[in-house]
């Protein structure tokens, strides 16, 4: 449902949409002459991968908001169709985050399952923690350092409280993640 209408609500009550806008749906429905859904593992190039839907295993992973399919706040979008971008190295992947609304540690596992176990070397996106509780983004390090990552980049939708407490639990392995940013991975 890429094409449907979403929108956020905020505390206060009220809504504004978050969905795609009517000029880019047309502009990937004139350029790429359609659009194809998946569900599943959908490999876009050879060894680079979209994860599908990613189940929701986590008791403390939720979407990171109150996100809705109508105006009105009536109709919850569960964001099913959330997925991540995989890049595999041979021995190793990189996962690049959208904004994680079924969670990172969701997605990691589900990354891990689809690669057969392979090590994610580097998780690069958006973790959408803006909203995380204090128990989650302690559940989400503690997960995130049993992974053994080599980078870590929180970006846009990760908030301000996650990545200051990313940036203490991770030191040695956390960047920056903003537009323009380049990551050079070799095949291993």
């Amino acid at each position: 449902m890429p094409f449907e209408n979403k929108f956020s609500r905020n505390q206060a009550g009220s809504s504004r949409e978050i969905g795609m806008s009517d000029c880019v749906a047309q502009a990937i429905r004139y350029r790429t002459g359609g659009f194809i859904e998946t569900k599943g593992r959908t490999e876009i190039f050879a060894g680079i991968f979209a994860t599908g839907e990613i189940p929701r295993a986590t008791a403390y992973e939720d979407t990171g908001g109150a996100f809705f399919l109508d105006a009105a706040g009536t109709r919850p979008d569960p964001l099913t169709d959330d997925q991540a971008l995989v890049i595999d190295l041979g021995r190793s992947v990189v996962l690049l985050l959208g904004c994680a609304h079924s969670g990172v540690v969701n997605t990691l596992d589900h990354v891990r399952h689809l690669t057969g176990g392979k090590p994610v070397r580097a998780v690069i996106g958006g973790l959408h923690l803006g909203s995380a509780s204090e128990e989650r983004i302690q559940q989400t390090i503690a997960r995130l350092r049993d992974a053994q990552l080599e980078i870590l980049a929180p970006a846009h939708c990760t908030g301000w409280t996650a990545p200051a407490k990313l940036w203490q639990a991770f030191p040695e392995i956390i960047r920056s993640a903003s537009v323009g940013t380049v990551f050079e991975f070799k095949r291993d």
